[in-house]
């Protein structure tokens, strides 16, 4: 244990394995691992005779009902080897489970305190508000509870919802209030509880699937490994002292994870404030030599990818040269092929869109670029899908000609940026029934994943949740519109309509303003763009390898330690 407490800061550098830290130390614990024996101590089984006698002194006074007996433990119900001295037994042996005080609502003081679920954080044990019944009026039965008793939430188990009550009250009967026979450590019990073995055992025996909830019997039935109780106060405060490393760790990490963020944030400001390129140069300058430090989570590398992707459409990533042909002769170029494509009947003759006010313009342009709407300079269609789907004479079940593109084909078979294949395939019948994408046009997701885009590097046919920009007129253009399109990418989603299926239509994407370099500074800024991405994706391969080293570090360590 003290090796994993000396390398804390290599190991546990996220929550989720400061969360793993606190299981093993739960898992330790209920092993017998976590302090030493100590021969002297009285073993629990002696502790088991006195709660026999307790619970028989209790039934005779009428104190508590005498409950049924429950079944001996058999060998292949032992998960795991405990200490000499401890005793394996059952919750419903050594404690009072199941067997609650209620309230009726009506009988609830005012200055009780009344605890709901809701009040307990999952996980952590703590209570995040205390409610009395003067604000709350509760208007149902209570479980009443004192100082000293275990609070457990029976519904929903996997929340971790226990707790060891400091003072006394009433709580939803969602809540057992119970506690150990004899001095049984309550904190003890507690903890077992919150054990990774508990956890998965009575995940696999709750009822209900929207809401399920562990039975009176079930618990009563869970197998305990139970120590003489010297060690039980021994375990709980060492117990105690690591969840207090782990809170320290956790507070370490979020004061991290918050000051890279700021600085993060800080240098990207900087970056977009840059008014000329000495400045961008040294701010990029900057970026790049805090690139580990500052950007050491996927979510940091995200945040860079965005303001690359931003600087390059407010014409900010390359400097500008006064010799490059201006944006506008490009678009006579366009609107005159567009025109041809009429003549041969390969298009319709779009409608007129509105002009472009200066309320849609979001920044200032360079010298030679040119606002401009999407559906002027590329050619939008709509996908759509043979129906019904299952047909057979619609679907291959072998690879066919017809690549047969989804969503799920941008996601999952997209190479920097590039479609590459298709998961599956359409037949001659299915293929005349569906729209076509040439070799090198941009298909966009409109249904479900707005706004994800590629280039597609097959030929293929869309399905209705996407739309294509055909007719692109030249590579570089289609590469730039590529940029832009993945900076535009979360704008779209928020554009989009619907809760459960989010939408655009084509209308909006050919109203779309873009920002339009000249062809050659259009080049210029597509190559720095994928110069930076690919430096990103060093990173992001630098961060995955970090993490698994740590996670084979950890691993290791655990073992030796066990």
């Amino acid at each position: 244990m003290l090796n994993i407490i000396e390398n804390f800061p290599i190991l546990f550098d996220s929550k989720e394995k400061v969360k793993e830290l606190r299981n093993f130390i739960l898992s330790l614990a209920i092993q017998g691992k976590l302090v030493p024996q100590d021969p002297s101590d009285e073993p629990a089984r002696v502790l088991l005779q006195r709660i026999e006698a307790e619970k028989k002194r209790l039934v005779k006074e009428k104190t508590i009902k005498k409950t049924k007996s429950l079944p001996p433990i058999g060998e292949d119900e032992i998960p795991f080897e405990i200490p000499e001295g401890w005793e394996w037994t059952r919750l419903g042996t050594i404690s009072n489970y199941g067997i609650s005080e209620t309230v009726v609502s009506e009988k609830i003081q005012d200055t009780e305190w009344v605890l709901e679920l809701e009040d307990i954080e999952k996980e952590s044990s703590i209570v995040v508000q205390r409610v009395l019944n003067a604000k709350r009026k509760s208007k149902s039965n209570k479980n009443r509870f004192y100082t000293g008793d275990i609070l457990y939430g029976k519904l929903r188990p996997y929340l971790k919802k226990v707790l060891v009550a400091e003072e006394p009250g009433v709580c939803t009967t969602e809540i057992i209030p119970f506690r150990g026979y004899d001095d049984i450590v309550s904190k003890y019990i507690m903890y077992y509880l919150k054990s990774p073995y508990i956890d998965s055992y009575v995940n696999s025996i709750t009822h209900g699937m929207s809401m399920p909830r562990l039975g009176t019997d079930k618990a009563r039935m869970l197998l305990f490994s139970l120590p003489p109780l010297t060690e039980q106060h021994r375990i709980v405060q060492k117990v105690d002292e690591l969840m207090a490393l782990c809170d320290e760790l956790e507070k370490a990490l979020e004061k991290k994870a918050q000051s890279n963020e700021l600085a993060s944030k800080s240098i990207s400001n900087l970056i977009h404030k840059s008014e000329n390129q000495e400045q961008l140069k040294a701010n990029l300058t900057l970026l790049i030599n805090m690139f580990k430090e500052v950007y050491s989570t996927k979510a940091n590398i995200k945040d860079l990818r965005d303001t690359i992707l931003q600087l390059a459409i407010q014409g900010k990533l390359v400097p500008q040269d006064p010799n490059d042909e201006p944006a506008n002769v490009l678009l006579k170029q366009i609107e005159e092929e567009k025109e041809q494509l009429v003549k041969e009947k390969k298009i319709k003759k779009a409608t007129s869109l509105p002009p472009i006010s200066e309320e849609e313009k979001p920044f200032d342009l360079p010298k030679g670029w040119e606002w401009v709407r999407l559906g002027r300079i590329v050619h939008i269609v709509r996908g759509s899908s043979p129906r019904p789907k299952g047909l057979p004479i619609y679907f291959s079940q072998e690879p066919t000609n017809y690549n047969w593109i989804t969503i799920w084909d941008i996601t999952n078979k997209n190479k920097n940026n590039v479609l590459i294949g298709t998961k599956e395939y359409l037949t001659e019948e299915g293929s005349m029934k569906s729209r076509h994408m040439s070799l090198g046009e941009i298909i966009i997701a409109v249904s479900g994943s707005v706004g994800k885009s590629c280039i597609l590097g097959i030929e293929g046919y869309i399905y209705d949740g996407l739309a294509g920009l055909k007719y692109i007129s030249n590579d570089t253009l289609r590469d730039y519109l590529s940029v832009y399109l993945k900076s535009w990418e979360s704008n779209l989603n928020n554009m989009s309509e619907g809760t459960s299926w989010p939408n655009i239509n084509t209308d909006i994407l050919n109203s779309l303003v873009i920002p339009l370099p000249p062809k050659e500074e259009q080049r210029r800024i597509v190559q720095k763009v994928d110069e930076f991405m690919a430096l990103c994706d060093e990173l992001e391969k630098h961060i995955e390898a970090t993490v698994h080293h740590s996670d084979n570090l950890m691993k290791s360590i655990i073992k030796t330690a066990i």
